[in-house]
């Protein structure tokens, strides 16, 4: 039962993988898209039910996330209808993540994926991008995709870059007070 957090985990990886091979927005592809997003609903509560709360997992969860968000965005971008500027933001935003995550390598000695509050916001919003996007106008859609996108991952780099010790489950950066330099 411990390793069913870990083991929900990496089988939404090998999902994000296999989006590649499906056509966009094809009941297949939103079969698994759907069923990738609910592994990352239930593999946190598991974990914390389940007293298998560990740091390979929490870093599992978000690479996880990551390639799920980054794969969708890959396949999903050229098949729809997104301002030039959207994809810039979206490749933007990917790139501000690599960055905190790099700066947290570099600094804690370790691959630091933080769970915070806006990380589970950008987390849901992008699930849901593909979903909304066929009921809401796309130039709207982008924009607050892209802002809660942006807000969280700066969020994100701020607290790598000063925090004095990590702790993954940091709720926001209002959860620093004593923990920086």
């Amino acid at each position: 039962m411990k390793r069913i957090p870990n083991l929900l985990s990496g089988s939404r990886i090998l999902m994000s993988i296999s989006l590649l091979w499906f056509v966009p927005f094809s009941r297949s592809f939103m079969g698994v898209y759907i069923f990738a997003g609910v592994t990352d609903l239930v593999d946190g509560p598991i974990a914390r039910k389940t007293n298998s709360v560990s740091n390979l997992g929490a870093n599992l969860d978000g690479i996880a996330d990551l390639l799920l968000g980054a794969i969708a965005a890959y396949v999903l971008i050229p098949s729809m209808q997104v301002p030039r500027w959207g994809t810039y933001s979206v490749v933007l935003i990917i790139l501000i993540r690599v960055v905190s995550i790099i700066i947290g390598r570099v600094r804690f000695k370790r691959i630091v994926m933080l769970h915070t509050y806006g990380n589970k916001a950008i987390g849901l919003v992008a699930w849901l991008f593909p979903i909304l996007y066929l009921i809401t106008p796309t130039d709207i859609l982008v924009l607050f995709v892209c802002t809660v996108g942006f807000l969280a991952f700066i969020e994100d780099l701020i607290i790598n870059c000063v925090a004095r010790e990590i702790d993954p489950n940091i709720k926001s950066i209002l959860s620093l007070k004593g923990l920086t330099q």
